[in-house]
């Protein structure tokens, strides 16, 4: 069921990716389930690919932080064209802190809860593997 579940917030996201409701429906399709959530390559490809399109896309960054957070590793070469990231940044605390200031940016309405967001990033991601 899960599956076509995701085909729909996909396509719901390619139609109009600035609408929050099918972010927020993806997301609770994993509620409880963040091993499941972390690990589905086709959760990280609708974010990879719509920061593609859309770089300041600020569900699919949100989102993207969620999975960092929650130990996706992602190939620095999926994130590098999308996030524009340099080749200073290369482990997943540098590149979810890298998202948080993105974010800060391009939503300045929410700025004090991407930085707290920076600040409560898991300390396990600090001494991060390679991206």
């Amino acid at each position: 069921m899960r599956e076509s579940e995701l085909k729909y917030c996909e396509d719901a996201i390619a139609i109009d990716s600035g609408n929050e409701s099918p972010w927020r429906y993806l997301k609770g399709l994993y509620k409880g389930d963040n091993v499941e959530l972390v690990k589905s390559k086709a959760v990280a490809n609708i974010c990879i690919q719509e920061l593609r399109k859309n770089s300041a896309c600020i569900f699919a960054l949100d989102l993207l932080l969620d999975l960092i957070s929650l130990g996706y590793e992602a190939s620095r070469h999926d994130l590098c064209g999308p996030l524009g990231l340099d080749d200073e940044i290369s482990n997943p605390y540098e590149i979810a802190c890298f998202v948080c200031l993105r974010l800060k940016e391009i939503d300045p309405m929410r700025t004090l809860y991407w930085s707290w967001r920076r600040s409560t990033l898991p300390s396990t991601l600090s001494g991060g593997q390679q991206v």
